[in-house]
């Protein structure tokens, strides 16, 4: 584990591509590492890192991968600073306590981001608090963290049209009314939208007005239904056994019966059961005499 601040040396490593520093005990700023024409991904997540983050996103926008969450960096980040990276994939800025983010509601994200967290920022200057109508252009989102701000309002039905987003969480904020009714935003569960004291439509948060299904016509159709399966269940047992003793009856009849219409085949059968009879005597008897014989020997 690295302790303290980042090794400078890293910021002579021209060729590197993969910077991955997280989950390390590394505190104060980051070197300079302008000289990695090359880096493409930053990671530095779970750390005590603490300059202004603004400068850092300066100097670094060619990133396509960015994480620096849970840290202790600060500043204040507007839509200028994300729209200066030419091809980002991943920013993750959440929980930092001291960073503020501040976006104008007409702000157009870049459309090939898939990955953005702000969960945990001070989330200002967007005039109501709502989640901006425009993140439902990023079509190829695929997480997207906004926990623990002050968003307000409802949440846009635009959120649904992100058929590749995985991850959702919008808890501990003041979202309000009906979660948009989609396949897609109803799979992510209720701990996604957790915290928001208004949020309905998805349990166990509560019904939205308009919800509750009239109880009463439910109770007599349950009841119908009921009787119905009841009587189905009914008819299938009393068809099983009257196949059964049907069965049993035509193949009783036809041995019986042919040996009461046809003469031959009766005394053939009587005849045969003799015989049977005879050969039975006969084995027995033999069996017996040898037995006798046997223990008269020993004896």
């Amino acid at each position: 584990m690295l302790e303290r601040s980042i090794p400078k040396a890293f910021g002579n490593m021209v060729a590197l591509v993969h910077l991955d520093l997280s989950h390390n005990n590394l505190q104060g700023a980051i070197p300079d590492l302008t000289k990695l024409s090359l880096l493409r991904e930053l990671r530095l997540s779970n750390n005590q890192l603490n300059e202004s983050l603004d400068n850092v996103l300066g100097k670094y926008s060619k990133l396509q991968a960015l994480d620096v969450s849970f840290n202790s960096f600060k500043g204040v980040i507007t839509e200028t600073h994300l729209s200066n990276f030419s091809s980002p994939r991943m920013l993750e800025l959440s929980f930092n306590s001291d960073l503020s983010l501040k976006f104008n509601p007409d702000w157009v994200p870049p459309f090939y981001l898939d990955i953005i967290g702000l969960g945990s920022c001070k989330l200002g200057n967007l005039l109501t608090g709502i989640i901006p109508q425009s993140i439902g252009d990023m079509k190829r989102l695929e997480s997207l963290n906004l926990s623990s701000n002050h968003l307000s309002s409802v949440i846009l039905p635009s959120l649904a049209t992100l058929r590749f987003l995985s991850y959702l969480n919008l808890s501990d904020n003041n979202l309000s009314g009906k979660i948009p009714t989609s396949t897609h935003l109803q799979s992510f569960g209720a701990s996604s939208y957790a915290s928001n004291r208004y949020l309905c439509g998805l349990p166990p948060l509560k019904r939205c007005l308009g919800d509750e299904a009239p109880q009463g016509p439910q109770i007599g159709n349950t009841h119908i239904e009921g009787n119905i399966q009841e009587h189905a269940n009914s008819h299938k047992h009393l068809w099983f056994y009257s196949s059964i003793a049907m069965g049993f009856i035509v193949r009783f009849w036809r041995v019986c019966g042919s040996l009461v219409l046809k003469s031959s085949w009766r005394h053939a059968y009587f005849q045969f059961l003799e015989r049977m009879g005879d050969r039975l005597y006969v084995t027995i008897a033999i069996n017996m005499a040898k037995v006798l014989r046997n223990f008269k020997t020993h004896c």
